[in-house]
């Protein structure tokens, strides 16, 4: 966890859990031994605040999951070139297979409300500044949503791996290099995809678990696991576009 120290003359010690860091404004002759062991009294606050953050973004991840059908992108269809455009000027984005607009907000925090994701307003005037602000997000929906996706996805098979990690990969969804060790290394945008999509790529990276390569044996559980999995691969490659934003 990242802890900003703000100091100053005034004789207080202030401590405020956001976003995943905690800022604290300190008195400047307070020791940093002291003031240490005032973060560590107030540890399990800290906890219940983190916890807090983890459940509501939770709430609202399935409530977007539910709500609005007719906003739901249809893989089997392309996303309308006008979107796409959006998406690259950091304007819209998908979370879960829902489009998502960009809107800016008057508070600090990035959160999602309805299918709207608020950023603050200095971050929303700069493209990059955006885009670095959606990725940031999509970052926590993958360490929230995906990785209970995968978990789920594991015990279903009798198989977990010992290792998550999610990564902005290079042109591919998900790196298998490590897969005898059973360790699974994810694009966290793949959480922009549809729960179909989002189902492939961990199917995938579970059957290199059991097979390194793409031999038949890899093909048959595969298939066994999702028996029109050429159809989905077809499908995931109308999304490879995300991994240029």
């Amino acid at each position: 966890m990242k802890v900003i120290v703000t100091r100053t003359l005034k004789n207080i010690v202030k401590i405020k859990y956001d976003n995943g860091v905690l800022k604290v404004v300190a008195n400047c002759f307070l020791s940093q031994a002291k003031l240490k062991r005032i973060i560590a009294e107030n540890s399990e606050w800290v906890a219940s605040k983190k916890q807090a953050e983890k459940n509501n973004l939770n709430i609202v991840l399935k409530e977007e999951k539910t709500a609005a059908k007719s906003n739901n992108v249809l893989f089997d269809s392309v996303l309308d070139s006008e979107i796409i455009k959006r998406i690259f000027a950091g304007k819209t984005t998908m979370i879960l297979g829902d489009i998502v607009n960009i809107e800016e907000s008057m508070y600090s925090k990035t959160y999602l409300d309805g299918n709207t994701l608020y950023i603050s307003e200095k971050v929303f005037k700069n493209k990059q500044d955006r885009i670095k602000a959606v990725k940031a997000y999509l970052r926590k929906v993958a360490a929230l949503y995906l990785a209970s996706e995968i978990s789920e996805f594991g015990s279903n098979v009798s198989l977990c791996p010992s290792k998550i990690q999610f990564k902005e990969l290079d042109g591919v969804w998900l790196n298998c290099a490590d897969a005898g060790q059973k360790v699974l290394t994810i694009d966290y945008r793949v959480t922009q995809l549809p729960q179909e999509l989002r189902r492939y790529i961990i199917a995938h990276a579970f059957a290199h678990f059991r097979n390194a390569v793409h031999d038949e044996k890899f093909e048959n559980y595969l298939s066994n696991i999702m028996p029109r999995y050429k159809d989905t691969e077809r499908k995931l490659e109308k999304y490879a576009f995300f991994k240029d934003v």
